[in-house]
């Protein structure tokens, strides 16, 4: 678990459950693993190519990544406020209400969804990629569970493994095995109904 959010920081190996580093480490594994499997592949480039849609992925310039890797973490998030700089800097350009608008994830289910994890049949996923013995998956969601009120950081940690692991069975259902992937209206429908306008506080 640890070689995901640690890799490419080996002097990082040691501190990975130091909550000092969570935000760095939190970049680095969504930069190594969600940004080009998940962001670039299924909702970026290709995606947008197969249905003849032209996108604009966000991109940064190696002075304004350089810039970024230098700030302190309260710059960046500043208690459940996100995004701080980019606010900040919006905000003199821009009616209030937009530079304080919260993050909106795209519609899709949570991954922790019952339903995926018995469509695509998540609890097989370590033998069948070979990583580990399948009771290693509902071992992580026990520790997790139990460290939820003594070492919440370490709990978020096994929890992400958990998400991961579902993301895992759905790619090895859809593109290994070649299954092709099932809808379901009724689900999709009380989801959509659930969406709406971000409203202000």
């Amino acid at each position: 678990m640890q070689s995901w959010f640690t890799s490419g920081l080996p002097e990082m190996v040691d501190k990975a459950c130091d909550p000092e580093n969570a935000l760095l480490l939190w970049q680095n594994y969504f930069a190594r693993v969600h940004l080009p499997v998940l962001i670039l592949n299924w909702v970026g480039d290709r995606m947008e190519m197969a249905n003849t849609l032209e996108g604009r992925t966000p991109f940064m310039s190696k002075r304004l990544s350089r810039f970024m890797f230098d700030q302190p973490d309260h710059a960046l998030v500043n208690g459940l406020r996100d995004k701080v700089i980019l606010r900040r800097t919006y905000a003199r350009r821009f009616p209030a209400e937009f530079a304080r608008t919260p993050k909106k994830q795209f519609n899709a289910p949570f991954l922790d969804s019952a339903l995926l994890v018995e469509t695509y049949k998540t609890a097989q996923i370590f033998e069948k990629t070979g990583l580990a013995e399948n009771a290693v998956l509902s071992t992580l969601l026990q520790q997790a569970e139990s460290l939820k009120e003594s070492n919440p950081y370490l709990a978020t940690h096994l929890r992400t493994v958990y998400q991961t692991a579902i993301s895992m069975s759905i790619v090895h259902d859809s593109l290994v095995e070649n299954n092709a992937m099932q809808r379901d209206p009724a689900f999709e429908g009380r989801y959509i109904a659930k969406a709406g306008a971000v409203k202000q506080p």
